[in-house]
Formats: C-alpha cells, structure tokens, sequence
C-alpha cells in the first residue's frame, strides 16, 4: 500500500475515532492490506470489478458473515480480517453480557478484533487476548459497525424498518424492553392456559365420566374380591352333591356290616388278635389297624356333622353373590371391561375427574392472570404509543427542515403513528412514513410515490437525524445510486454531516460525493501472470482530483477534466 500526504482538507470531528486501522490478508483476492483512518468521512472508489465489494465482503466477515466464496491468493494459508479500535470499545464490551469474560486493559490504547479463516474451512474470532464465539461477535459488532449494502436503502420501505427507526430517534429504549416484556409475558399466560384447555378438552365428557364413576360407586369395588365371590358361587352352588357325597361316605365308613370300613376294620383285629402269641409281629399290624378305625370314627364325626348343619340361608347367599356378579359382568360390558378390570378402570375415571377439575381451576386461575397481564401490557403500550406520537411529530419536521438541502424543495414528509394494530411484542401502533416529492401531490407512503433517488436521500437523511448514543462505523455501499449532479453533491454533504456523529467508509461511483470526502481509498486490481490480486491504496490530495476528474469524465483524464474535478473540490470545501 501507497501512503501519500494526506487530502488537504480541514475538518475537527466532535467525536474522536474510534476505528483506527482495517488490516486485511489473504481474504478473496486481497493479499495485504493496511488502511489507517485518519478522518471520519471515507470515500472508496474504483473501476467496476475492481473489488470494491469484496472489501465490503471482508467488513461482514469479521461482523460474523459467511466465509468468501472467492477463493484467497494462497489457500494453504490462513485468511484474516482484524480492525483495530479504540479503548472506547472497553465500555462497549462491558455492556454486552457475551463477553463479561473479556477483561481489556485500562491502559490499551486500542483493541484488536480479528476472525481468521483456517484453511480447514474452520474460524477463530479473537477479541484482544480472548477468543469469543461468532454469536459474541455478531453481538459486539452489531454496537459498532453497521454495514448497508447496495439498494439498502430500500428496507425504509418496510413498516418494520420505519419502526425501528422511529424508535432510535425516539430514544426510549426502556420503554421499548418493558412493551415487549410485557407482551411476551401475557402471551406466555395464553399459551399455558392454551396448553390446559387442549388438555381438557382430550379428556372424556365430564358428564359421561360422572356417570360412569356413579355406576361403579354402586359396585362397591373397594370391597369387592371377584375370586372369592367365585369360589362362593361355586361352594353354594355344590352344595347338596356335596352332602350327598358326605352322606355316602359315612354309609361307606359305618353302614351295612358287610362292607362299612369300620365293621371290617373290627373283624381284621379280631382275626389278627387270635394269632399274636405265635405271631407276636402281627401286633404293629394290629395296632395300625386300630388307628385307622379311630380315624374312621373321627372321620365319620365330622362327616356327621356336616351333613347334620343348618342350610337353610345357602339359597338367599347364593342369590345375593349371583346378583353382585351379574351386575359386575353387566356393568363391565356397558364399559367394555373385563369384571377383573374394573378397579383399575374406575381409578382411571376418578384420576380423569380430578384432572378436569383441575384443568378448570387452572383455566379460571390463567384467565385472571391473563386479565391483568393484557392491562399491564397495554398500560406500558399506550404510554409508548404517546412516545411515539411525540418522537413522530419531532421527526417529521426535523426531516421536513432538511428536505431542501438535498434538492427536494416542495418535498413533504410526514410520520404517522396510530395505535390501531394487532397487540404485538413492539406495542400497538401503525407506523407509516408518508412522502410527497412535488407540489400538488398528496402524501402517500414510501413504495407509492418515491423515486429510487428520494429514497435514497430520505434514507440517509434518517440516518443522519437518528442521535448517537456512541460513535459507530457505517459503512455504504452505493447508497448514492439513482443520483447526481447537485443532488448527488447534496448527498456528499449529509454524510459529512452524518460524519460529525459516526465514522463513514462510503463506496461510490458518483464524483460529487468522492468530492466531498475527506479522506480517499482506491481499489484496484492488478494481475501478475496467471495471479490476480485486489489493492487498496490511499490517494493524497493530487491523486483524489485525479480520481474525481476520471469519475466525472468516465474516461481518460482531460486537463478540463482536472480543471472540473478542482473546482468540484474547491466548492465542497
């Protein structure tokens, strides 16, 4: 890079610099790049294709854009993009909560923020010592540098935009974080209430479950032992063949002599007892005998006894547990359940119950709730509402005054703000930027009456009017397009004047805004074989009219050129 005198050009900024140096090495077809910032307004230029974008491809790089597309002079090696600040960026990084690790120096004079692009495709954003994370990054680079590319200016388009820039002027960022805070919350209370309706309204009619749980209540299923009642069922219904079976077996134990067991028993220890002097082994036979006959007798006793007992209640029993099961099995199939089921079926309806009342008192609680934060929020929105109300009309006539310095003599510009819309995070207003560029027409908003070059001039005229809480470095790509002559000129002089507030690098073709820079940059390519590469270098005060003659003739420098582009100089100073 080429360092000159500097543009012989006076000119006291009312706020120091705050970007000092823009370093650029092996990114697209840049191979090393150095440009300090000396003064507050920037003009670069260059031949169509030179690689003017690519140097506003390299600023979004490091502001946490893509990666470029266009591949580096040496691509084994890394690609970098750094600036340096300020120390004033200190108070910047302290207010952003991504970076409270970041401790810089009081006594820095500058910090370094730098991405490198490896060539594995990976990066690595340093912030002085410290490597942050792009979405830290993105967050710092969005409080100090603003990149508008070309046709940028049409976002003032937007209703959105124009909200957002009514509210920078309007300055009240607090009131702008409650709005939306307290929308956020009555909109938080909506949802969970949302979530409990559909919850009950999955559920089974309550009136059905009501019923339901009615029929089994008169089941008594708490008390109820289905196996049991089945084994009742069952005794009962057995009951005679059972004491016809005791009676027989008594007959068989003690009834005709001939074959009860216990006569027979008698006459085997009587027959066996004639032979137990010669055959005194045969007496342990005897006496298993007699035990049996005793069994036989206690047997018989029992047997007795059952046969003897009172059975007259067996038919009212049996007819009662018959009657529990049969209205079990008949509610079981009313619901489809099996009779051992119905327990935990009658569970499940009682759980369904309580989740009904549940859900209910949650509703009603939310409703309230709801209630109260909808109040609230639209307390805080109709305070912003008068806010805006106030910042619209202060804005309107701070543009209206500077209609006429940029050629937009009979221009109109009016801000509505009316508080007719769908409540939303940014409160309830309808923002509408209303212009009129010639006389006898009525105002109608942006995208109905305003020319590409009006629009260019009301979007920096906004960017200029917007109050600067800290310097920061904005960055123009074209955004005199659809302009020239005087107008164009107009337009060199705003950003001058932005330039009292915030660092400007304004790319353009146009020689009256170049004119008007105070320091210049050109970009050119150069090709060296089979490499081509991107240069940056500063003009001096000879080589800007140079530059400013070779824009306003578009071709080969002429003296009348040169005599042009000096009194064009002259004239802006």
């Amino acid at each position: 890079m080429i360092f000159s005198k500097r543009l012989n050009i006076n000119y006291v900024g009312s706020l120091p610099r705050l970007l000092q140096r823009i370093t650029i090495s092996n990114f697209a077809l840049f191979s090393d790049v150095s440009l300090h910032l000396t003064d507050p307004f920037v003009v670069v230029t260059g031949e169509t294709g030179a690689g003017k974008s690519l140097f506003i491809q390299s600023l979004r790089f490091l502001s946490g854009g893509k990666k470029p597309t266009t591949p580096p002079p040496d691509p084994e090696a890394p690609s970098m993009v750094s600036c340096f600040f300020s120390a004033d960026l200190r108070e910047i990084i302290s207010t952003c909560s991504e970076l409270d690790h970041v401790n810089i120096p009081a006594d820095s004079e500058s910090v370094e923020v730098k991405r490198v692009l490896l060539s594995n495709g990976k990066s690595k954003v340093m912030l002085g010592d410290y490597t942050i994370s792009q979405n830290a990054l993105k967050v710092l680079m969005s409080h100090v540098m603003e990149v508008n590319a070309q046709h940028q200016h049409l976002d003032v388009l937007a209703p959105k935009h124009q909200t957002v820039l009514l509210d920078r002027f309007g300055g009240y960022d607090d009131l702008l974080t409650t709005v939306a805070s307290d929308y956020r919350h009555w909109q938080s209370l909506l949802t969970e209430q949302k979530k409990w309706a559909l919850k009950l309204a999955e559920l089974d009619d309550r009136e059905q479950l009501d019923e339901t749980k009615r029929d089994l209540d008169k089941l008594n299923l708490d008390t109820l032992d289905f196996n049991a009642l089945h084994q009742t069922q069952k005794r009962l219904q057995s009951r005679q063949t059972f004491l016809h079976a005791c009676q027989t077996a008594s007959t068989r134990i003690h009834g005709d002599a001939e074959v009860a067991a216990c006569a027979q028993l008698d006459q085997a220890i009587a027959d066996l007892g004639a032979f137990h002097s010669l055959y005194p082994q045969t007496q342990s036979i005897t006496r298993m005998l007699e035990e049996a006959l005793t069994n036989c007798q206690e047997a018989l006793s029992e047997l007795q006894g059952y046969i003897d007992d009172d059975y007259s209640a067996d038919a009212e029993q049996l007819s009662s547990v018959e009657k529990t099961l049969s209205e079990c099995y008949a509610t079981a199939r009313k619901y489809r359940q099996q009779p051992e089921s119905l327990t935990a079926y009658y569970q499940s309806i009682c759980d369904q119950l309580d989740l009904h009342d549940q859900c209910q008192q949650m509703c009603a609680k939310f409703s309230a709730e709801i209630d109260a934060a909808e109040k609230t929020f639209r307390v805080s929105a109709e305070q912003l509402s008068s806010q805006r109300a106030t910042a619209a009309q202060s804005l309107s006539e701070t543009i209206q005054d500077q209609l006429p310095a940029l050629n937009l003599a009979h221009g109109i510009f009016i801000i509505k703000s009316k508080p007719d819309a769908a409540p939303s995070a940014t409160g309830l207003d309808t923002i509408r930027f209303l212009f009129s560029g010639n006389p006898g027409i009525p105002v109608a908003t942006l995208d109905q009456c305003a020319s590409g070059g009006e629009l260019a001039r009301l979007a920096l005229l906004l960017a200029a009017s917007i109050p600067a809480t800290h310097r920061k470095v904005m960055i123009f790509d074209e955004a005199d397009v659809g302009v020239s002559g005087k107008t164009a000129t107009m337009i060199g002089k705003l950003f001058k004047q932005l330039s009292q507030q915030h660092q400007i690098i304004c790319l353009t073709h146009s020689p009256q805004v170049t004119a008007c820079g105070l320091q210049h940059w050109h970009v050119e390519k150069e090709i060296d074989g089979t490499q081509t590469t991107t240069m940056v270098r500063e003009l001096d005060a000879d080589a800007h009219i140079a530059e400013v003659a070779r824009l306003l003739s578009g071709m080969d420098i002429s003296p009348e050129s040169l005599a042009s582009a000096r009194q064009l100089c002259q004239a802006i100073d």
